[in-house]
């Protein structure tokens, strides 16, 4: 059985709208990033009373931001099929 070429999978999806997915797929995951360094920061300056429930909670969320970023970089990948994962296209 041949190997199917990534590129040429019809999905029902045209390749412009494939395109579009993936500029946009692709500001989600910088903006998920960008909160999550900011999660991540708040984490490790947290000062007061409340340290101990704050740093637990700031933890919770950067882990799931980091999760969750997988997956969204793998979404984007394959929307674009381009191989170029960490370069936003301008409209």
């Amino acid at each position: 059985m041949a190997k199917a070429d990534a590129r040429h999978i019809e999905i029902g999806i045209s390749a412009e709208d494939r395109a579009q997915i993936a500029i946009e797929l692709s500001k989600l995951l910088a903006d998920t990033y960008t909160l999550y360094l900011t999660t991540h920061n708040f984490h490790w300056n947290v000062t007061g009373p409340m340290f101990n429930t704050l740093h637990v909670m700031f933890m919770t969320q950067y882990t799931e931001l980091w999760n969750g970023s997988d997956r969204r970089a793998h979404s984007r990948a394959w929307s674009s099929c381009t191989g170029k994962l960490w370069r936003v296209r301008s409209p």
